[in-house]
């Protein structure tokens, strides 16, 4: 299971954001000001999303174009990890989220976090680079 807090022993940052491909890894932040329901809770909702952040070169692309043109691929799509969670209120309020091992091509990416506190309806973005590395 993922941290339920900052001093949890499973709670161990990396000391680079440049993680070999196969890494496990894990997402943990702290949410603030999130609104308590009547009944002493709080209800959110988190999307990551991970995004490419270099583009291929001049020949990737227009092979992938030539391949799209003739019905042979799809549009990219980002993967997204989409959750809502009800838990007690707590200010901050852990958030924790296990990926495992990194499976992606190796590159810079961008992860893309969103919080949404379901009873105001207001949103805060959290981003951070990591570049997989290819593990030869």
């Amino acid at each position: 299971p993922p941290p339920k807090s900052r001093s949890a022993l499973e709670f161990t940052p990396f000391p680079s954001l440049v993680l070999p491909r196969g890494t496990q890894i894990g997402i943990y932040l702290e949410a603030r000001g999130l609104t308590r329901t009547p009944d002493r809770l709080n209800k959110y909702r988190v999307d990551l999303e991970v995004l490419e952040q270099e583009k291929s070169g001049v020949f990737s692309r227009a092979v992938r174009s030539l391949g799209k043109a003739f019905g042979l691929g799809g549009n990219d799509v980002a993967p997204k990890i989409t959750f809502t969670q009800t838990q007690p209120a707590a200010d901050p309020a852990p958030i924790g989220i296990k990926l495992g091992a990194i499976q992606m091509d190796p590159g810079l990416k961008l992860f893309r976090v969103t919080v949404t506190d379901l009873q105001t309806n207001t949103a805060v973005v959290t981003d951070k680079f990591v570049r997989v590395a290819d593990n030869k």
